[in-house]
């Protein structure tokens, strides 16, 4: 053992701190390339907001302290290329954490504008299964948050 590793580990010991790393074995599991199902948008219906649901390739790989998602998702539903999304994000003690920041179109009764769209992934894997959630708030009032189940599979 070396001496640095042994000063921490006698210092941790005087001041009652105990050494932990947390994030090692979530970075671990939730790191490769996992096909996803995931909500994609949002309508508005009749009975409310509902989600739509979307299909992908979400690539997940360490970079620094960080990890690094890359979403690869088909075509819009008006048949145009959706390039790939990137995002960063923490390893949890499961998974991930990710932060994503867009903007996106809002169609209003045949009106289109822009909306600024902030969706949180909290991402859990245990072996070739990837589950969690998605939130998403826009930074427009008048559109509601929404939270909806993330599901995938990893890619071999």
């Amino acid at each position: 053992m070396s001496k640095v590793v042994l000063r921490a580990l006698v210092a941790a010991a005087l001041f009652g701190v105990v050494p932990v790393v947390v994030n090692a074995q979530g970075a671990s599991a939730i790191k490769g390339a996992w096909k996803v199902e995931y909500p994609r948008g949002q309508r508005m219906d009749g009975g409310g907001p509902k989600p739509v649901m979307g299909t992908g390739t979400l690539t997940i790989a360490p970079k620094g302290d960080s990890l690094e998602a890359t979403l690869e998702v088909g075509p819009r539903p008006d048949g145009s290329a959706s390039p790939p999304q990137r995002f960063m994000g923490v390893a949890t003690p499961e998974g991930g954490r990710f932060v994503q920041t867009r903007t996106v179109t809002v169609n209003r009764n045949g009106d289109n504008g822009s909306v600024e769209l902030t969706s949180i992934w909290e991402l859990k894997a245990a072996g070739d299964v990837l589950t969690g959630v998605l939130k998403a708030t826009a930074n427009d009032p008048g559109l509601p948050s929404f939270e909806s189940p993330v599901t995938g599979t990893r890619v071999k």
